[in-house]
């Protein structure tokens, strides 16, 4: 006989669908419970990610008010909810998991001793196909791997020729500082066009706009081992060359599909490497046909330990 188990997601991102990826990881991780979503409240399992509403923003002040000698429960204002019998915390921002609060983390952080934490980027979910079409998770329901399943990234690719093609575009919503002065010093060696909010004209679909360049500046927004967003994917996938700024901390990025600005001595460096493959157009043409990934993430870890979790839910 099947159990059930009763499960929540609260503060995720707008839009956010947890059929896509994290409700599947579920079905995956124990296959035999029937998981049944409720809204926030006395649940067997909630899924709490690091969006705050206003109402968690005002009670993690007012608490730091009370007792300004305490330290804070969360970094990211959020704790788990009382009425919930076990909580997993999962972020994809640079934000830190935090011991002793949560039954299980994910998140992109590599560290693990200290916190129960496993890792899970959140570019794992741009491709649901990683946990199988049983679970209802399969290419082409995220927007990027409706273009790009995740086959694609472990395969050399075969372009068209770059004649034609601009030279290095930039789609921005942060303007953060290392980013911007990434493209004030490639601007010398030829135009750089940014696109997104920062221009006041946000862009619908990234391919749309990448497959006219040669390169792509996609910097993360943060320098952290294990930090490691769609920018790459995106870039990549829409036939240019990723010039990027990121810790893969468990290599799964092939270093020579990319010019990673983390992995050079300066911005110099970075520059003059740019400006090589621009100009030489056979070592350009090498560079971007090498597959972005070297190997294909493994869910087991992650599966397992959920599985473990769903066990104390059932077994209570």
């Amino acid at each position: 006989m099947s159990t059930t188990v009763t499960v929540s997601f609260r503060n995720f991102w707008p839009g956010f669908r947890p059929e896509l990826f994290l409700l599947p990881l579920l079905r995956s991780s124990a296959p035999e419970v029937n998981f049944t979503i409720k809204s926030r409240g006395s649940v067997d399992l909630e899924v709490v990610s690091v969006f705050p509403t206003r109402s968690d923003e005002f009670r993690h002040k007012l608490g730091r008010l009370r007792n300004r000698n305490s330290i804070p429960l969360s970094i990211s204002g959020i704790e788990p909810d009382k009425r919930a019998r076990f909580s997993i915390w999962f972020t994809g921002e640079n934000i830190r998991p935090v011991a002793n609060v949560w039954d299980l983390c994910l998140s992109f952080d590599p560290d693990s001793k200290l916190v129960k934490n496993i890792y899970f980027p959140l570019w794992w979910q741009l491709f649901p196909e990683l946990l199988g079409a049983e679970f209802a998770a399969q290419s082409g329901i995220v927007e990027i791997s409706k273009s790009w399943p995740l086959a694609d990234f472990v395969n050399p690719r075969e372009l068209d020729s770059s004649d034609g093609k601009k030279f290095a575009c930039a789609i921005i919503s942060n303007p953060e500082p290392m980013r911007m002065n990434a493209i004030r010093a490639l601007e010398g060696i030829d135009r750089v066009d940014i696109f997104g909010r920062i221009t006041g004209n946000p862009v619908v679909d990234k391919a749309s706009v990448m497959r006219d360049y040669k390169f792509a500046i996609c910097f993360e927004n943060d320098l952290y081992p294990g930090y490691v967003t769609e920018k790459l994917f995106d870039a990549w996938g829409s036939g240019c060359v990723p010039i990027w700024a990121g810790i893969d901390s468990h290599g799964f990025i092939n270093p020579k599909a990319v010019v990673n600005y983390a992995t050079l001595s300066s911005m110099e460096h970075l520059v003059s490497r740019v400006e090589h493959l621009h100009r030489n157009k056979d070592e350009y043409s090498d560079t971007a046909s090498e597959p972005l990934l070297n190997n294909l993430p493994d869910v087991c870890l992650m599966q397992h330990e959920i599985f473990d979790l769903i066990q104390k839910i059932s077994s209570r």
